[in-house]
């Protein structure tokens, strides 16, 4: 419900805008949130990172490559101001990388809304929602009933639903402004991402 309510067409962006579904509402969600250390946490993790990166040139040079282009199509911004929405939760999301054996050599940074500080993370906060998925049975049998058989992909899928600002704000994540990763910066996701529970 919270989801069909908060539904709205982009036509800057040429997206669907859609909320975040809260688990206790945003409100409640921010009141928690402002005594969490997400961004301890996400700084801590994000210098374990470095020194692996620093170690594999490869991976430095994909990873921050993948990060320009996320803010180059606008899937990220980087923020100069970093205050909220009043009532907006504000959450800071480690990194990991995930390498898909069918794509050698093809990395995907993806932030970790499972990690826990004390006890709480921002999947625990987010409602998962109903699995609309079809089931692969009836994929399968279906498959048999006709003789050609068509299959597409959605390139970056969960990357195509923008979130609304006063969301956007519990997306938060650290990256280096340059690839000698001395100085950070604080980035936010513009689009629902793929680690989320309720994506």
């Amino acid at each position: 419900q919270q989801m069909r309510d908060s539904i709205r067409f982009d036509k800057k962006a040429g997206q669907y805008e859609v909320a975040i579904p809260w688990k206790y509402g945003r409100e409640r969600t921010a009141e928690i949130f402002k005594d969490v250390k997400f961004y301890e946490y996400a700084k801590k993790r994000t210098t374990k990172l470095s020194e692996k990166l620093r170690e594999d040139v490869a991976t430095l040079d994909q990873a921050f490559q993948q990060m320009e282009d996320s803010v180059k199509i606008g899937h990220a911004k980087i923020l100069n101001d970093h205050s909220a929405p009043a009532g907006a939760p504000v959450c800071y999301l480690a990194h990991h990388f995930v390498r898909h054996e069918d794509k050698p050599g093809k990395l995907r940074i993806t932030q970790d809304a499972a990690g826990k500080v004390h006890g709480h993370a921002l999947n625990k906060y987010l409602l998962s929602g109903p699995d609309l998925l079809n089931k692969l049975v009836g994929i399968l049998l279906r498959f048999r009933r006709h003789r050609v058989v068509l299959s597409a992909d959605i390139k970056d899928f969960f990357y195509q639903v923008r979130m609304p600002p006063e969301d956007s704000t519990a997306c938060r994540y650290l990256w280096w402004t340059t690839k000698e990763m001395v100085e950070e910066q604080i980035m936010e996701a513009c689009v629902h991402l793929m680690g989320l529970r309720s994506s």
